[in-house]
């Protein structure tokens, strides 16, 4: 008889079991199998966003995890004739959607304005790959797939088997019977987003083969086309923003094309000053659609909103936007820029203490002197363009003495003619009389226009009857020396040197200080004070050389009948309603304007009044 079998104890038998067991998970563990899933574990943790079955869609570079699923697949010996899972199809399985019914009534599925249900035999093959899909996912979360050991890694192979090939029974149906169908639906929501793509890799190529003028002038009429497309592309891109609360408004994008087809805008200062930021930004939504386009459409977000970086592209579009149309929206705006520049650089360069308190805005600056300023320089562009008038109406008058007897002649026919007349065709001769010359005047006005540039510079930040104000301070102006004017507009720069309000501080950094020095130095200059009003008159060299600022100026000292105390108070009634009918408008033209002088660029529109 063979002898007996020794018994073993329980307990060592449960330690060599588990030693055995030990030593064939660390077997395992070197094996292909754990190999390629701890490969596929380490992808999904590197993806941009995790999984679940609540995810709505399935965006970003989510091929290459599904090829080495795949590969798991093949290496784990999943039976099924799948070659390649494309990431279309798993798109489609999380994006699909179907009509719900609440209390009764059935709610319908819309995206960016879309209707994109499906049906439910479509959405319930969608949602079986999908939970599945998730559900492989949830198996490499690292709680998980660290926590496998010697007892539990057969039944957690097992699991993730069984998932392996139920995922690859599932997808096939998909495919085959509802994948076409939820594609359209979701082309149908891309579809605004690959328009604006599509435009704009037409326009970047454009210009990138049309790089001079003359090739740009010669397609004119495509680049234009072109141009049409894109601005109805981006302004429905811009209005499905809206609706989603992406953004807080959408301006139009034709707008945008008129201002950077500004000609010569990049040569002015203040000009490229607001425009160049309108261009970078336009510029940086065009290379970051361009890349988007280029990474593909497993790329490309529903809704549009999602597109985060499309959306904040578009933000800094419609800010840098906005800016740029209040200032220079229209001829008339950028002639009101143009103009506030010049004059506020008046003070930016005439002295240090005045730059000083111009870029610290402070009040005596920016609510004394900045409004009498633009006050004084408009009744002096308003009298020098009335002057250059004056002098070509005189030129022409004397070229029309030669041909006045002719002239005479018929317009004495013309009366006799109408001497004879019925009175109903004498009325009726009137009013057409009267209505050619108004479009006379009408033609005059653009004549004007376009010979010697806008006349009343400040439509809309003045009442209409304003301006006969001001034309009564040009014929006062006629009558005040040349020499005199420039000693007026120092007493205007010279109220913003000192400030609103002095904080204590000590001597030396006191504003007086540095004014006092700079009439110590004027007084000195006896070569200037002897040949200025009221020591000398008309000195030819004071007129035609640079005027350099002076703070010992006091005009009111030339004249002793009060023209310039008469000057002055109607300009301080003047500069007080510019600077008080618009008040908005006002502030967001003078500090928009002082941030250029001091090349701070402030990127957050400002609120102004309806209609600007």
């Amino acid at each position: 008889m063979p002898p007996k079998a020794k018994k073993i104890d329980p307990e060592l038998q449960a330690v060599l079991n588990g030693q055995q067991y030990q030593k064939q998970f660390e077997q395992w563990k070197e094996s292909d199998e754990y190999r390629i899933w701890s490969e596929l574990q380490i992808m999904y943790k590197s993806m941009e966003n995790n999984i679940s079955e609540t995810s709505k869609d399935l965006t970003g570079n989510w091929q290459i995890y599904h090829d080495k699923l795949l590969e798991v697949c093949q290496t784990f010996k999943c039976k099924s004739k799948i070659k390649q899972i494309e990431h279309a199809h798993i798109r489609s399985a999380f994006f699909a959607v179907e009509d719900v019914e609440i209390n009764k009534t059935v709610v319908k599925q819309y995206l960016d304005g879309f209707y994109y249900s499906v049906e439910k035999q479509d959405k319930d093959r969608a949602k079986h790959v999908k939970e599945l899909f998730a559900k492989i996912a949830r198996t490499l979360e690292d709680h998980k797939f660290f926590d496998m050991n010697a007892e539990n890694y057969i039944a957690e192979r097992k699991v993730f088997v069984g998932l392996l090939n139920d995922f690859l029974k599932k997808l096939p149906i998909l495919i085959k019977s509802s994948h076409k169908i939820i594609e359209e639906k979701l082309m149908l929501v891309l579809g605004p987003l690959r328009a604006l793509l599509e435009i704009n890799k037409k326009m970047m190529f454009f210009d990138l083969v049309n790089t001079s003028n003359q090739a740009r002038q010669t397609k004119d009429f495509i680049l234009k086309a072109d141009v049409e497309q894109y601005c109805i592309c981006l302004q429905e891109a811009q209005r499905l923003l809206l609706e989603s609360k992406a953004i807080s408004c959408n301006p139009n994008v034709k707008l945008i094309f008129n201002k950077l087809g500004y000609e010569g805008w990049q040569q002015n200062k203040i000009e490229s000053f607001y425009l160049t930021p309108l261009q970078e930004a336009f510029d940086k939504m065009r290379n970051n659609l361009l890349c988007l386009m280029l990474k593909g459409i497993n790329y490309y977000k529903a809704p549009l909103m999602d597109n985060t970086q499309f959306v904040e592209d578009v933000k800094e579009l419609i800010d840098a936007e906005l800016i740029a149309e209040h200032l220079m929206g229209t001829s008339l705006k950028r002639d009101q820029l143009n103009f506030a520049f010049q004059v506020l650089s008046v003070i930016f360069n005439s002295n240090a203490q005045a730059k000083e308190f111009l870029i610290k805005r402070d009040d005596n600056c920016i609510k004394g002197s900045i409004p009498k300023l633009m006050t004084y320089h408009t009744i002096l562009y308003m009298r020098a363009w009335k002057d250059r008038k004056i002098e070509d109406e005189f030129k022409e008058l004397k070229l029309q003495q030669k041909t006045q007897p002719l002239a005479q002649s018929n317009l004495f026919e013309a009366q006799s003619a109408m001497s004879a007349m019925s009175p109903d065709k004498k009325r009726q001769a009137d009013d057409d009389l009267r209505k050619k010359e108004e479009e006379n005047m009408r033609i005059q006005e653009k004549l004007d226009f376009e010979k010697y540039g806008r006349y009343w510079i400040w439509e809309y930040y003045a009442q209409d009857q304003i301006k006969a104000n001001f034309e009564e301070c040009v014929e006062l102006i006629r009558h005040i020396n040349k020499a005199v004017q420039q000693d007026i507009e120092d007493v205007i720069i010279k109220e913003g040197m000192v400030p609103k309000n002095r904080p204590r501080q000590v001597q030396q950094n006191d504003p007086s200080q540095m004014f006092n020095k700079l009439q110590e130095k004027d007084n000195a200059n006896v070569y200037v004070i002897q040949r200025r009003p009221p020591e000398l008159w008309n000195y030819p060299k004071i007129v035609e050389e640079q005027h350099e600022f002076r703070a010992i100026a006091k005009p009111r000292d030339c004249y002793k009948d009060g023209r310039i105390q008469v000057l002055e108070s109607k300009m301080e009634q003047l500069s007080a309603h510019l600077e008080s009918n618009k008040p908005q408008s006002w502030n967001e033209l003078i500090h928009r304007v002082i941030d250029a002088l001091s090349n701070q660029y402030n990127k957050k529109p400002s609120a102004i009044e309806p209609g600007k």
